[in-house]
C-alpha cells in the first residue's frame, strides 16, 4: 500500500505540503456536502409540481391539433403565465384599463373558459375582466396534494392563488368586483370574508359553501373524506372513473395529470360545506355598514351595493335553490342578499349568459 511520502514523490510534492492539500480538499468536500444537504433540505420544503398540458401535451401537438382543442391556449385574450412556488398559473386579462375591474373564479371541474361568455359581454359593456385557471385545471400547474410536501387544496391555497393572479396585473387591482361560480362561489365568499377591502362587489353563481351535508352520499363520504382509508392510487382510479364521461380529448382529465388529485383535494378541504361562520363575517360587516352610513371604514369593509347577489338555477340538482337561498338569507341577514332564481340547471352562467350578465349589470346599477 502506498504511503503518503510515496504519493508525494510521485506527484513531486513534499509530504507536508501534500498533507495540507489533502486536508484542505477534505474540508472543501465536507463544506460542499454540507451545503448540498442544506440545498436539498430547502428544496424539499417546496411541493412537487404537476405540470399542466401547456408543458406536457401542447409541445407534442401540431398547430392544427392545437386549434381543434376544446380549450386552445389562445381561447381568451390577454393570456399570461404567472410563475409561483405552487406552479404556473394561466391568467387572462383584457378590456378597457379604466373600466370596472371584474375577477371571475370558475368551478371545480371546468377551466376558466366556462365563464368566457359572461366575461366577453361585460367587456363589451366597458369592464376590465380577469379570469384564471385554478390549480390543477386548464393550463395551470398543480401543487401535488400527496407526498412528503403535500399541499391541501383549501382556503389558504386558493386565497394565495387569487392574490398571485391579481398582483400579476400591470394595473392596480386594489378594488374589484368578484364573481364566483360553483366552487368558485365558495372561494369568492371565503376570500371576501378575509379581504373585504379588496372586494367592492360580490356575485355568487350557484355557489358552494352552504351545501347541506345531508345530501352527501355514503360513497362520496368514503371517497372525499380527508381521513379516507383508501390508498391514494386506488382513490385516484375510482374518482377518475366516476369523472370520465366523454372521449379522452374532451376533458381536463385526459391531459392534466394534476386534475384528479386537485379535484379530490378540493372536495376534501375547500370551502364547500359548513361555511356559515365565514359567510356570517360578511353579513356582520354589511350590518355594520348599514348601521353607520357615514363611516368610511365600515363602507370600505362592506360592499358597494350593501348586499350580495346570489343567482341560482331552478333545476340545479347540486346547489338546491330552495335550500341555499334560504340558508344564505339566514346567515348573511335579511336585506344583505338578493336572491334570484333563473330557469337553469347547475350550469347557470353557461346556460343563461345573457340573463346572468343583465342581472349583474342591474345589480351594479348606475355605478357600473
Amino acid at each position: 500500500m502506498a504511503t503518503l511520502p510515496d504519493i508525494a514523490t510521485h506527484i513531486n510534492l513534499p509530504a507536508s505540503r501534500l498533507s495540507l492539500c489533502l486536508s484542505a480538499g477534505a474540508a472543501s468536500l465536507s463544506i460542499f456536502v454540507l451545503f448540498k444537504s442544506i440545498s436539498n433540505a430547502l428544496k424539499s420544503e417546496y411541493p412537487k409540481i404537476i405540470l399542466s398540458p401547456k408543458d406536457t401535451a401542447l409541445p407534442n401537438l401540431s398547430q392544427e391539433e392545437i386549434k381543434s382543442l376544446p380549450y386552445p391556449p389562445d381561447a381568451l385574450p390577454g393570456a399570461r403565465n404567472v410563475d409561483s412556488p405552487y406552479g404556473s398559473i394561466r391568467v387572462y386579462e383584457w378590456g378597457p384599463e379604466d373600466g370596472r375591474k371584474v375577477l371571475f373564479i370558475h368551478g371545480i371541474s371546468t377551466p376558466c373558459i366556462a365563464l368566457a361568455g359572461m366575461a366577453h359581454k361585460l367587456v363589451d359593456k366597458g369592464c376590465r375582466v380577469m379570469l384564471f385557471d385554478l390549480f390543477g385545471r386548464g393550463y395551470s400547474s398543480a401543487p401535488s396534494p400527496t407526498g412528503p410536501n403535500a399541499i391541501q387544496y383549501d382556503s389558504r391555497l386558493y386565497a394565495t392563488q387569487i392574490l398571485l393572479a391579481i398582483t400579476s396585473s400591470p394595473l392596480h387591482w386594489s378594488s374589484f368586483s368578484l364573481i364566483g361560480y360553483s366552487l368558485g362561489g365558495g372561494l369568492a365568499a371565503d376570500f371576501t370574508s378575509y379581504f373585504p377591502r379588496l372586494v367592492s362587489s360580490l356575485i355568487l353563481l350557484a355557489p358552494s359553501g352552504l351545501l347541506r351535508p345531508t345530501h352527501i352520499t355514503r360513497t362520496s363520504r368514503l371517497l372525499y373524506s380527508p381521513t379516507t382509508p383508501l390508498p391514494t392510487r386506488l382513490l385516484t382510479h375510482l374518482v377518475a372513473a366516476r369523472l370520465h364521461t366523454g372521449p379522452p380529448t374532451a376533458t381536463s382529465l385526459a391531459h392534466h395529470a394534476g386534475f384528479v388529485p386537485a379535484f379530490i383535494s378540493s372536495l376534501q378541504h375547500a370551502p364547500i360545506h359548513a361555511q356559515q361562520t365565514r359567510w356570517g363575517v360578511i353579513g356582520a360587516r354589511l350590518d355594520a355598514q348599514k348601521a353607520a352610513p357615514g363611516d368610511a371604514d365600515a363602507a370600505r369593509e362592506g360592499l358597494e351595493q350593501g348586499k350580495v347577489l346570489l343567482l341560482l338555477g331552478a333545476r340545479d340538482a347540486i346547489v338546491l335553490a330552495r335550500e341555499v337561498g334560504a340558508d344564505a338569507v339566514a346567515v348573511l341577514g335579511e336585506g344583505n342578499v338578493e336572491v334570484r332564481v333563473l330557469e337553469a340547471g347547475h350550469e347557470v352562467p353557461i346556460e343563461r349568459v345573457e340573463e346572468c350578465v343583465e342581472a349583474v349589470w342591474g345589480f351594479w346599477g348606475s355605478e357600473a
